[in-house]
């Protein structure tokens, strides 16, 4: 009797530990995002591939980049200016979430696909903002970035992020083009679960 008892207790506590620390899974979430490296204005998708990984597409408002060539070496690298006027983006970025258990045994909130990740981001600024000087200008962007999303328990809707890396802007040849630092803080809420 004894033993049965034991066995009892040990299948409740090891299913009521696995239920606390299995994380709630990545879910498809449509959201408004504010901030960012650009202090971008975006609306986004993110679908769910599998447990772990997720595609984010975005469309957005933000600071347009604008490339400029060096008139004394035509051949040579190309600078990059940020804040040079508004500009459309369209973005997609695949991210890849880790620890999300580890999240979630220390009681942290893990909804609405809080975690760290790391990602490839893509993208294209363009440039809205015209004049004789300057040209409609536009930009291909691509990141590698590491991040976190976190969620305080009290808005249920709202997430925090930060994100890190380092991004490269193009114009004409992928080859010329300009690095970039990427340094993001953002505020994102969610419009449907």
């Amino acid at each position: 009797m004894r033993s049965i008892f034991t066995a009892y207790v040990l299948l409740i506590t090891s299913s009521s530990i696995a239920q606390q620390t299995n994380p709630e899974p990545l879910r498809s979430l449509f959201k408004l995002e504010g901030g960012g490296t650009m202090h971008q204005f975006m609306l986004a998708y993110e679908q769910p591939v599998n447990s772990q990984w997720t595609i984010d597409l975005r469309v957005g408002l933000g600071y347009d980049f604008f490339l400029e060539v060096n008139p004394a070496n035509p051949e040579g690298n190309i600078r990059l200016w940020w804040f040079d006027g508004v500009a459309a983006f369209t973005k997609a970025e695949l991210r890849r979430y880790y620890n999300r258990k580890k999240w979630a045994e220390q009681g942290k909130s893990v909804s609405r696909n809080a975690g760290h990740y790391v990602a490839l981001s893509t993208g294209y600024a363009h440039g809205l903002a015209s004049s004789p000087d300057f040209p409609l200008n536009g930009a291909m962007l691509t990141e590698i970035q590491w991040g976190a999303q976190w969620q305080d328990r009290e808005w249920e809707n709202w997430l925090s992020a930060c994100r890190l890396g380092l991004g490269y802007a193009s114009k004409d040849s992928y080859l010329r083009g300009s690095l970039y630092p990427v340094l993001d803080l953002a505020l994102i809420h969610y419009l449907r679960r």
